[in-house]
Formats: structure tokens, C-alpha cells, sequence
């Protein structure tokens, strides 16, 4: 407000800093601002700018988000003018644009995110985020199981938008990559420069470091088989996320077992069978769990 009711005119004026609070110009190197607009002519006055609206005086200045300028000066009905009054304010419309892309454990290929899959080693998740104004902060949280066993960790952002969050699951008092069994839940938070915030979606992971366990229970170890097919049988067993496949083969006696090749098949059963045509001086060797 001003001082005097002797005023015979407040003006306004509106206009676009960049981070460092130098005026932005167009493309004409003309500054991107509004003409000085009557807002009042008493020592009480207010204002309302309607954001975007091609009928407001400041419209142009709120075409993009970022830093503006609000400037207020006072004319007196004598001609004199006040100084001017200046304040600064951030101009954000909408939340940060996030998104959760990938994961990779280890040295393996990046497999698009699921909001529930299975590890046995270290990982990464990567993604990216923007803003039209700019990222303050993109923060991890990690909790283990239904404790209270939290990991915030801050993920460094490229200047193309970019992210990747190594080394996970991480141990909440030394940062350092944490290989227990359990389940583990992750949340990403990204917050612009104006507070606002985005979040993704939860996901977990569940570390699985258990070996699974195949048997065969026909043939007897150490039997003779006789005919021309036999139908080979056995027991599969996994105390973690469960078996996806197993695979065999066949060594002669005598050969090189390197050098033959393991025969692929997918099962989400606790048993397995297969027949094989038999010939004369072939020796089973254990089946193996892929």
C-alpha cells in the first residue's frame, strides 16, 4: 500500500527473470514483459491477474512457467512519482514429469520395470524426469518388509533429464549395497523448484539367494534300465520365488560332459518328467536347475 490519499495512479508491472535474475527476452531482444498497467489511484489498492488469459494486460509473462517480477510504483496528483517497489515469485503450473523406466542386476540387460519382480543380486533403477521450470530434488526411499527400515537416498539428474540409481538394495546405516533375503519397496519422489511434487509408483523387489534343489527319483542311482524309452523322473524344490525351469542331458561313458549340450525345459512344477529313446552303453547323468 501507499502512504498518502493523494495518489492519483498505482501502476503495476510484470516481467520474466531467469535463475540468476536477469530479464529474459524474446525473440527480438525485446524484454518478455508487460507495459506499466493502472491498478489503482487510492493509498489501498488490489489486483487480480488472470494467468494465461489472452484478455489479461500481463498474459504474455505467464505464457511459461519460472521467476517473475512483480513491480509497483505510485504517481501523486502533483506528478511525482515513488520509487518502485519489487518483488520476485515463481510462476509453476504443473508438478514434475516423472518416469520409472528400467532395472538391471548386475552385468545383465535392462529389463523394463514391473511393479513386483525378483533379484538375486545387486541393481539398478533408471528413468527420467522434467520440469518446465527446473528439478530441485529426486529422492529414493527403500524399506525392508513391515519394519520401519528406511533408505533415503538422493539420485543425481543429467542435464537431459536422465537418472539412474545404482547399488540397490542399500543398508540403511552404511549406504552400501545390502544382499538379504526379504522384500524390499521403493518410491521415488521428485520435487521442481516452485515445491511441487510427483511420486511414482511402489515397487518391490524380493531378493531370492536360495539355490534350488532338483532330485531324480527314477532311475535308481546306480540301476540298469532296459527297452528302447524310458521315462526319466524327479523332484523340484525352491524355498524363494518358486522354479521356472530345469534342464538335462545324457554323457556317454567315457566322453567329455562339457561338451554336451544341457536340453531346456520350462516348469512351474515341483516335479519333473521327460521320456528319452534309449541306445545301448548310454549312462544318465544328474539333472541341473537353470
Amino acid at each position: 500500500s501507499t502512504s498518502s490519499s493523494k495518489i492519483a495512479e498505482v501502476q503495476m508491472k510484470l516481467s520474466c527473470l531467469d535463475d540468476e535474475d536477469n530479464p529474459i527476452n524474446d525473440a527480438e531482444g525485446n524484454p518478455v514483459a508487460s507495459e506499466w498497467v493502472n491498478v489503482g489511484d487510492t493509498d489501498k489498492w488490489n489486483h487480480i491477474v488472470v494467468f494465461q488469459s489472452a484478455d489479461d494486460e500481463f498474459n504474455k509473462v505467464f505464457t511459461v512457467e519460472g521467476k517473475k517480477k512483480v513491480e509497483v510504483r505510485a504517481i501523486d496528483a502533483a506528478g511525482n512519482m515513488s520509487e518502485i517497489f519489487t518483488k520476485t515469485f515463481l510462476y509453476d503450473t504443473d508438478s514434475p514429469n516423472l518416469a520409472v523406466q528400467t532395472y538391471k542386476m548386475g552385468d545383465d540387460a535392462e529389463q523394463a520395470i514391473k511393479n513386483n519382480f525378483f533379484i538375486s543380486k545387486g541393481f539398478s533403477i533408471s528413468g527420467t524426469v522434467e520440469d518446465g521450470y527446473g528439478i530441485e530434488s529426486l529422492i529414493l526411499k527403500q524399506t525392508k518388509g513391515e519394519e520401519a527400515d528406511t533408505v533415503e537416498i538422493t539420485i543425481p539428474v543429467d542435464n537431459n533429464g536422465n537418472w539412474t540409481i545404482e547399488n540397490l538394495p542399500r543398508n540403511n546405516t552404511t549406504n552400501e549395497v545390502l544382499l538379504e533375503t526379504g522384500v524390499y519397496s521403493f518410491v521415488i519422489t521428485a520435487k521442481d523448484l516452485a515445491g511441487k511434487e510427483e511420486k511414482s509408483a511402489i515397487y518391490k523387489a524380493e531378493i531370492d539367494r536360495d539355490k534350488p534343489v532338483v532330485t531324480i527319483t527314477s532311475p535308481a542311482d546306480g540301476s540298469t534300465v532296459s527297452g528302447t524309452n524310458f521315462r526319466f523322473t524327479g523332484t523340484l524344490n525352491d524355498e524363494g520365488t518358486g522354479v521356472t525351469s530345469y534342464s538335462y542331458k545324457f554323457v556317454k561313458a567315457g566322453a567329455n560332459k562339457n561338451t554336451v549340450a544341457w536340453t531346456p525345459e520350462n516348469t512351474t512344477s515341483d516335479e519333473w518328467s521327460f521320456y528319452k529313446e534309449l541306445s545301448e552303453g548310454t549312462t544318465a547323468t544328474s539333472s541341473s536347475l537353470c
